[in-house]
């Protein structure tokens, strides 16, 4: 069991060093202006807010179920 858990230490290890080998991806800073940027009850981008109250419902649903 004990070369099982090597194998993906030494996987992830090799991983993560072959993602430092690459240069950074350059991003437009244009592409941060999708956001909703109106806002609604007080709540500035209220619609991109409102639209991760479903994670909110999984993640408490998931901890519920683990618990």
């Amino acid at each position: 069991m004990k070369w099982r858990s090597s194998i993906v230490a030494a996987t992830f290890l090799a991983a993560v060093f072959v993602v430092f080998l690459f240069p950074a991806i350059p991003q437009s800073e244009s592409y941060h202006n999708f956001a909703d940027t109106r806002a609604l009850l007080g709540i500035p981008n209220f619609l991109n807010v409102l639209s991760n109250a479903f994670f909110l419902l999984v993640g408490w649903l998931g901890i519920r179920f683990v618990l």
